[in-house]
Formats: C-alpha cells, structure tokens, sequence
C-alpha cells in the first residue's frame, strides 16, 4: 500500500498523474489541473491512497468473511454526537 509514503514519493505520484490528465482531455499544460482532474472525477493521489483505505476497512468491517483481518481492528464509539467513530488498525 501507499499509505506510508513519504510527502517526496506522494508528490512524484502526483506529477506523474498531473500530465496523463492532461492528455487524457488534450489540454494544454497551462490549464490548471485541479479543474482537468475534478471534471474527470479523479482524485489526487493523497485523496485516494486515503479514499481507498477507508473504503477497505468499511468493507472488512461489513463482511461477514476474513474475521482474522476484522480482529486487528478497534472500533472506538466517538465521544461526541457529531464526531464519527474511531476506528484503529493494531
């Protein structure tokens, strides 16, 4: 997983997926990026190593199978009504 990377290697991702974008709409590189990535509903690459880790333990944490990975995870009920709960990783 990438979710341990370090800030150099996420950015490296990042310019490598700035100009595919650009290709992919054929736009000139001097749009900006954000709106070429938006319009196609991509997300930059810290958005989804972190989309795609929340996803996955949502759902573990629904499945009925792979109990041995559903054990290494705590759900901390949230203190507050507003706050979501807290799930960690051992």
């Amino acid at each position: 997983m990438y979710y341990c990377l370090p800030r150099t290697q996420l950015n490296r991702l990042q310019h490598i997926q700035n100009p595919i974008a650009h290709v992919v709409v054929a736009a000139s590189r001097f749009f900006v990026t954000y709106h070429i990535l938006k319009s196609m509903h991509w997300l930059k690459i810290q958005e989804c190593i972190e989309y795609k880790v929340i996803f996955a333990t949502y759902e573990l944490l629904q499945s009925s199978s792979s109990h041995y990975l559903r054990d290494l995870i705590t759900v901390q009920p949230s203190r507050s009504i507003r706050s979501p709960a807290l799930v960690t990783i051992v």
